[in-house]
């Protein structure tokens, strides 16, 4: 039968801290080659200076074509990906797209065309999912509108699958596969201060008192994230607690204005803004706890990386939040979207008792590592498996039906 090769497609892929989707693609395909499959991630080349190929992570990475930046630009990139994928598609077993826009669209066109199977997924929250964005124009609905004759289509939460149905897709081709949590070992007080002493080296903004505590944020720095609504909750706990220090990890574009209104609050001293990092497991083992202003970014990767390696955490109070958490959303301090006044108030909670936050974050973990990642990651190959005819590598007989 062969082993599964698969191709993912997506639009940016630079797996670094900062990039939500991005990085859970890359525990995905990771996942994906070391069950067995042969994955090859298919993205956007940003500058002229990338190669055009490379392996990052053990997993091979194409860039056959110029990030589009128009209208005009958007045309000749998907040309150019779709010639790409019709030239290499027949050396794989399924096309796989991370998101129901141009690139799901392409890879759905193509698999029908040279006789592969296409599976695309929901992406996105709220204002940022594919749905709203299908909603900005003529050319974004007919993207979308192919991407629902995809043989499969994998929803991550309830709102996708109510979405995907209420768009006509038919049941029978709709998987619901949580993105899961990620287990990472709760670090000590030795491994928190080593991991400490190595950032501080490497930039001198991220230096913390001994007896300090840090707060971590690693939502991007754009409209509609919640940092502009921490950044107003900041000052007043800063004062209260001055021996806290806040890492806003990240970028994007209101990058300068948030410098600017912390700088003039006079507290930039106390918040760090260190830009990316290439891995999250030093910059989370350093962290007393995190916060999450908002769930349009960070809840596929970030948060559950948070959430499975027992760092106590205050989280935004919504409908997805609510459902990705369950029962347990009530055992952590939380506050209404774009509320700084309830943002302060949860996150004075969050650092008044450490002990006992610290406790119930270990207890939260056990719970929501009972759906890993791991599990997702056998979903999906399952699903693959089925379409294909494929086997693992090392896998005697294929796949198990789908529960």
């Amino acid at each position: 039968m062969g082993v599964l090769r698969t191709l993912l497609v997506t639009r940016r892929f630079w797996p670094h801290v900062g990039d939500d989707a991005a990085c859970r693609l890359a525990a995905l395909a990771e996942g994906f080659r070391r069950s067995g499959a042969h994955p090859h991630i298919v993205a956007a080349r940003y500058a002229a200076s990338w190669p055009k190929a490379l392996v990052v992570r053990e997993t091979q990475l194409s860039r056959p074509a110029p990030a589009p930046r128009s209208d005009w630009s958007m045309s000749r990139y998907t040309r150019a990906l779709s010639n790409w994928l019709r030239d290499q598609a027949a050396g794989y077993d399924l096309i796989y797209a991370d998101a129901m826009r141009e690139e799901g669209a392409v890879a759905v066109e193509t698999a029908r065309r040279v006789g592969v199977a296409s599976v695309v997924r929901y992406g996105g929250v709220g204002r940022r999912s594919d749905h709203a964005w299908s909603l900005g124009s003529r050319n974004a609905r007919r993207w979308f509108s192919i991407c629902l004759k995809a043989d499969r289509i994998i929803a991550t939460r309830a709102s996708a699958e109510q979405r995907l149905l209420a768009a006509g897709v038919g049941q029978d081709r709709i998987v619901r596969i949580d993105n899961g949590f990620l287990p990472t070992a709760p670090p000590d007080n030795a491994h928190r201060q080593a991991a400490r002493r190595v950032l501080s080296q490497v930039n001198s903004d991220l230096f913390v008192p001994v007896d300090g505590q840090v707060l971590l944020s690693t939502n991007q720095m754009l409209p509609g994230t919640g940092l502009d609504a921490l950044a107003r909750a900041l000052p007043p706990l800063l004062e209260r607690h001055p021996k806290l220090r806040v890492w806003l990890v990240g970028d994007g574009q209101l990058r300068e204005e948030l410098y600017d209104y912390l700088r003039g609050m006079g507290v930039r001293s106390q918040v760090a803004m260190p830009g990316c990092f290439a891995s999250l497991d030093e910059v989370l083992a350093a962290a007393d706890a995190y916060v999450l202003p908002g769930d349009e970014d960070g809840l596929e990767y970030y948060f559950p990386r948070v959430l499975g390696a027992g760092v106590p955490a205050a989280v935004v109070d919504t409908v997805e939040t609510r459902r990705l958490l369950g029962e347990d959303f009530a055992s952590l301090p939380s506050f209404a979207a774009e509320d700084h006044p309830a943002m302060l108030g949860a996150l004075e909670r969050l650092l008044a008792t450490p002990q006992q936050t610290l406790a119930q974050a270990r207890l939260v973990r056990q719970r929501v590592l009972q759906h890993s990642f791991q599990h997702s990651v056998e979903k999906h190959l399952r699903l693959f498996c089925q379409l294909t005819g494929k086997t693992l590598a090392g896998t005697p007989k294929t796949a198990e039906p789908l529960p």
